[in-house]
């Protein structure tokens, strides 16, 4: 077992942070005993990760004739208390290559924790599978994925999520990436207003995806991929009309020749893009939904600096509504803005520096500008994360961020009163993973 165990790790560290190939391919050259030899192990390969999570937010509640108007006051998924202590991710998986000339590799993945998966904002939904793949390599330069999977785009989205220490995504991601669905809307100029319809979108579609890697030279390479989708999320059938969802990718990587997997240090920057159409409940239009970004990550010496700027143009999601007049009892829903003039970006800055052995210090800026086409409805939102992790080993770890946050409405007043009740956030989160080294 421990050979079979150190054979993984240098099967999966044999990539940089290339999460196109690391989730979607098993390399065909391992090394074993220091001698390159080619990848026959057929064993499946059993990996995992949990996460715990305490949380705490601070900000203040507010009502309007029972209506609470503050769903950013409270823990996420079901958004009932500000407070709360939750095991947020359970991932059991497994992944390998199905014959003799490695031609062939699949990569499977289940959750079964409490998150926006099964339980957006408290509406059970029963979805476990998160990933199911098989990967064709018969083509030269040409690797074909099907199945259900994680689509190219933002490298926030794409990085398994063990390996980030950052516990809460943006709310560039939360708003322009993590797709929201409701139904039983109610409907008013192309805002939809309804209860989650199916879990979040997880950055995944199922579909069919072309990639590949390219070495150019001894330091430099490229990577692309291209997907067409559904445009479902996690659901697997096209609900859409037959429309698809087309997405782009391509990354240029500078490799320094040291560190493995997540920890490879390197310089890449990356472009991507990604539109399609969407049929909403209620309705027998299709609504446009266009995302396009780019990003950078630079890591060496225990350096880390990462940034990645998006552009939301048509369908995009604008918050929580309670739909519940009792004082005390919320009943969320969620609000889309599906109208195709809708425009919205957001950015991101961090770094993270390790600055005694295994312990690392983080910071992030992140700030979000949505609905830039209404003075009605535009909101601003400024979040700077401070941070601190332990490594006990690679990337089993505890994490604590502590969340400053700040949003304005700034062309009404009204609502800038409910703006003014957002507050600070604090997370401890133990991430523990076992199995994959990325």
């Amino acid at each position: 077992m421990r050979i079979f165990l150190l054979i993984l790790v240098f099967i999966f560290d044999s990539f940089a942070s290339d999460w196109l190939m690391l989730q979607g391919t098993d390399p065909k050259i391992i090394k074993k005993d220091g001698i390159k030899v080619k990848n026959t192990i057929f064993t499946p390969q059993l990996w995992g990760f949990a996460q715990l999570r305490a949380e705490k937010n601070y900000s203040d509640t507010y009502e309007k004739n029972g209506i609470n108007k503050t769903g950013f006051a409270y823990v996420t998924p079901n958004l009932k208390r500000q407070n709360q202590i939750q095991i947020t991710r359970a991932r059991l998986g497994l992944r390998g290559t199905l014959n003799d000339d490695n031609t062939i590799n699949y990569f499977t993945l289940t959750d079964f924790a409490y998150n926006g998966i099964h339980e957006p904002t408290g509406e059970t939904q029963h979805t476990y599978i998160t990933d199911a793949s098989l990967t064709f390599r018969y083509i030269p330069a040409v690797n074909i994925r099907v199945g259900l999977m994680k689509y190219p785009g933002s490298e926030e989205g794409l990085q398994a999520r063990f390996a980030s220490p950052f516990i809460n995504f943006t709310q560039m991601s939360n708003f322009l990436l993590l797709e929201k669905t409701p139904k039983d809307s109610t409907i008013t100029n192309d805002t939809f207003v309804g209860k989650a319809d199916r879990s979040i979108g997880a950055f995944r579609d199922t579909g069919v995806m072309l990639f590949d890697h390219f070495s150019i030279d001894d330091d430099w390479s490229f990577t692309y991929g291209a997907m067409l989708g559904n445009g479902s999320g996690l659901q697997w059938n096209n609900e859409n009309n037959g429309h698809f969802t087309g997405y782009g990718y391509l990354s240029i990587d500078r490799s320094f020749h040291k560190g493995k997997g997540y920890d490879h240090e390197d310089f890449k920057t990356y472009v991507w893009y990604q539109d399609g159409k969407r049929a909403l409940e209620g309705s027998t239009e299709l609504f446009q939904r266009t995302r396009y970004g780019a990003g950078l990550r630079y890591y060496k010496s225990g350096l880390r600096v990462e940034a990645e700027y998006t552009r939301a143009e048509g369908m995009v999601f604008s918050g929580v509504r309670d739909s519940n007049p009792i004082s005390g009892d919320m009943d969320w829903n969620y609000s889309i803005e599906a109208g195709r003039h809708n425009k919205a970006y957001g950015y991101y800055l961090s770094s993270a520096y390790e600055f005694y052995p295994k312990v690392e210090a983080m910071l992030r800026y992140d700030e979000l500008d949505n609905l830039t086409n209404s003075a009605l409805k535009e909101r601003e939102f400024r979040t700077t994360t401070l941070g601190l992790t332990y490594h006990f080993d690679g990337s089993t770890r505890v994490d604590l961020n502590y969340l400053i946050r700040d949003a304005k409405a700034p062309k009404n007043s009204a609502a800038q009163v409910v703006m003014d009740k957002i507050d600070n956030v604090i997370s401890l989160q133990l991430t523990y993973k076992f199995g994959l080294r990325l």
